[in-house]
């Protein structure tokens, strides 16, 4: 409100609603200030007619009459879920900047990524056969309409390649931390969440406790988890009709899964695992207790005092997992009996005898 004036007004919050709405002559009388201005398209109840309108956007601040001080709400993350699959939004504050179109900066990363593939032809077809494999498991989909400015937000993309990795040894890397002069990124618009994570060295202490020592992944984590369609806009890549030609032609794609470069990417897997594991506390509380004790990220790493306590975690975790959409692989064990007992399950093992764990060697024999 302004310093003189004061004004008793009904507000209805509607929970199915996208926006909340008031009127100029209460945003006058309030001299509310004006933070951005943003078009929505807009249709009304039983009309196929749609219409872009111009709004102003304003801060409002509500008092409840209950308690003292004021009340904020806000939706941090929102889960759902479709079979074998669980359903997020990404968690943009409040009041954010409008995002820019950022097109031709992003576009110019890709261009010195296509000089780099033709000096490096085994680059170009690593990437070719990454993207075209996305395209078969909906990863991406091509992107074939148009929508609102400010809604639009495109990925720059690059490489890293790590040959000391012992799977993935070129990772795609989509920038959403990108800036367009001095504009906001994608990132900066979006809350990064409360850490989830368990503490690294508490982790790697019980790891060496017990006698058997087995650890394990969730193969492409975050691609397991499902973008809203309405959020799918912000995850924009340009990319290649067909890279491996003299002359490609550039086309857009967007993302239907979480993507790792988000800042709230780490957040939405561990909140999505958790919420999966709340459906089977009852069932198997001592497992879902342990599995999140020995999760970071995506890797767990943990240990028992003999193989059939190791073998029935094992089997827990393929099946709880394997029912929220999530697939595991890289198990490894000290335990030639237990990995013997693994492999007559499932194909997913790691034979390395020394491999990282959590950034440390380990000798698993």
């Amino acid at each position: 409100m302004n310093d003189k004036k004061e004004i008793l007004s009904r507000l209805l919050f509607d929970c199915c609603s996208q926006r909340t709405y008031c009127s100029e002559t209460l945003r006058k009388k309030l001299n509310f200030k004006v933070l951005r201005q943003e078009t929505v398209l807009m249709k009304r109840f039983a009309s196929d007619q749609e219409v872009l309108k111009t709004f102003d956007v304003v801060h409002i601040c509500v008092r409840g009459k209950a308690k003292s001080g004021y009340i904020y709400v806000e939706a941090l993350v929102y889960l759902s879920f479709v079979p074998q699959r669980h359903v997020v939004t990404l968690p943009f504050k409040p009041f954010h900047e409008t995002l820019p179109d950022n097109y031709s900066n992003s576009e110019k990363i890709l261009d010195s990524l296509k000089r780099r593939f033709d000096k490096n032809e085994a680059l170009r077809h690593k990437y070719n056969d990454i993207i075209n494999q996305y395209l078969n498991d909906g990863i991406i989909q091509k992107v074939t309409d148009t929508r609102l400015p400010g809604r639009i937000y495109y990925m720059p993309l690059t490489a890293v390649i790590r040959l000391d990795k012992e799977t993935t040894k070129v990772r795609m890397v989509f920038d959403a931390s990108s800036k367009f002069g001095k504009h906001s990124s994608l990132n900066d618009c979006l809350y990064s969440g409360p850490c989830l994570l368990t503490l690294l060295f508490n982790i790697l202490v019980r790891f060496r406790l017990h006698k058997i020592a087995l650890t394990l992944d969730i193969k492409q984590a975050f691609l397991n988890i499902d973008i809203s369609p309405s959020d799918q806009d912000y995850l924009r890549f340009i990319w290649f009709d067909d890279v491996i030609s003299k002359n490609p032609q550039k086309i857009i794609f967007w993302f239907t899964r979480v993507v790792f470069g988000l800042t709230c990417s780490p957040f939405l897997l561990n909140a999505t695992i958790r919420e999966h594991l709340k459906n089977y506390v009852k069932e198997f509380e001592s497992f879902v207790l342990q599995f999140l004790c020995d999760l970071y990220v995506d890797d767990t790493t943990t240990g028992f005092d003999n193989v059939a306590d190791a073998f029935e975690f094992f089997k827990r975790d393929h099946k709880v997992n394997k029912d929220g959409g999530f697939e595991l692989g890289k198990w490894t064990s000290n335990s030639e009996e237990l990995m013997n007992l693994i492999k007559s399950c499932t194909d997913q093992t790691n034979n390395m005898r020394n491999r990282k764990v959590l950034g440390l060697s380990w000798d698993a024999k």
